[in-house]
């Protein structure tokens, strides 16, 4: 699954299901590089903010796999972590997201998180389309 960017193609290459087949980001230089990798990152910030199917698809898989992951292999790049948390968590309300929102509180309220994904995971756990997980969140 390729996410469909319009007409640059950004972010394409660099966010597909299959992680092994993506494309790394490109690096800090003197030629752009950063500029280079934020144009990317935005781009599947937006891809999937616009739910484009396939980038919708490639952040639920890397999702699915960061939530089974056992040994920290699946560890989503942390240029996408939050696009992927975020764009789970915005879905229509249904059991998986419940179980998934679940999962995230926990993952939020273990002591070896670091602060810096709680701070990520909390922006990401007030996404949920349902109000009694939110009661439960804010008190």
């Amino acid at each position: 699954a390729v996410v469909s960017t319009q007409s640059t193609g950004f972010g394409a290459e660099y966010f597909k299901s299959d992680e092994a087949a993506e494309t790394d980001l490109p690096k800090d230089n003197v030629d752009g590089g950063f500029q280079d990798r934020l144009k990317v990152v935005f781009s599947v910030q937006l891809a999937c903010a616009y739910d484009v199917k396939d980038c919708v698809n490639a952040a639920t898989a890397k999702f699915d796999a960061y939530r089974r992951d056992q040994d920290g292999s699946a560890e989503p790049k942390s240029e996408f972590k939050a696009t992927i948390l975020n764009t789970v968590m915005s879905k229509e309300y249904n059991e998986n997201i419940e179980s998934d929102w679940d999962w995230l509180w926990k993952k939020y309220t273990d002591d070896s998180t670091s602060a810096n994904e709680k701070q990520t995971i909390y922006y990401t756990l007030k996404l949920i389309q349902d109000n009694n997980k939110l009661l439960k969140f804010s008190n």
